[in-house]
């Protein structure tokens, strides 16, 4: 009947959920940076990150996002927006960067990146903004990434951003957003058979 807290770290009274984040709302999340920077190295130095190399050369890491904070009454000045028949919902969302590994069943998190309107914005943050963010912040490793996702991230503008960033991609493309690509795809396969041949007469 233990926690973890008492019996590992000789916690006597664990704060209870709320109180915790009472303390931690007021903590920038640039302050957790060196921490997941410090945790990296560790798995570095212990080998643990070469189990996770991916054909020889790549990291993989997924990128998705998430949503952990939803109400029609409590927000705050960076909520997120969404108005619906009248009613206005407020919601906290982030980009959560995973390294994976098909070899592996643990994964690894990496540094979060927040979506979160900025004081004196007047154009709402979004996924793919916050993914260009964490993007362009500094690898702390130098690792050869094969970046994940899904389809919302297949469009033009954020791969080219990838590459130019020195990273590769694995991408989702469905043929409902990707109709001309598919097009093409199809063209080839009814084409692949073909045989060409030229005369001079």
């Amino acid at each position: 009947g233990r926690s973890n807290a008492e019996s590992l770290f000789g916690v006597k009274k664990v704060p209870s959920d709320n109180h915790i984040r009472d303390i931690l709302d007021n903590v920038e999340v640039e302050h957790l940076r060196p921490m997941y920077d410090e945790q990296l190295k560790y798995l570095e130095n212990a080998e643990i990150l070469d189990s996770y190399i991916y054909m020889g050369e790549f990291y993989p890491t997924a990128l998705d996002g998430m949503q952990y904070h939803n109400s029609k009454k409590i927000h705050c000045k960076k909520c997120l927006t969404k108005k619906h028949n009248e009613t206005v919902r407020y919601s906290h969302q982030v980009i959560t960067p995973t390294l994976v590994s098909p070899f592996m069943s643990e994964v690894i998190p990496l540094m979060p990146e927040f979506i979160k309107n900025k004081d004196g914005s007047k154009k709402q943050d979004c996924e793919i903004n916050a993914s260009k963010r964490w993007l362009k912040r500094k690898n702390p490793l130098d690792l050869a990434r094969l970046l994940l996702g899904d389809d919302l991230y297949s469009r033009e503008p954020f791969c080219r951003e990838v590459i130019e960033n020195g990273d590769s991609f694995i991408f989702t493309a469905k043929d409902t957003s990707h109709v001309k690509m598919y097009e093409y795809i199809k063209f080839i396969e009814n084409t692949a058979g073909l045989e060409t041949k030229e005369e001079n007469i």
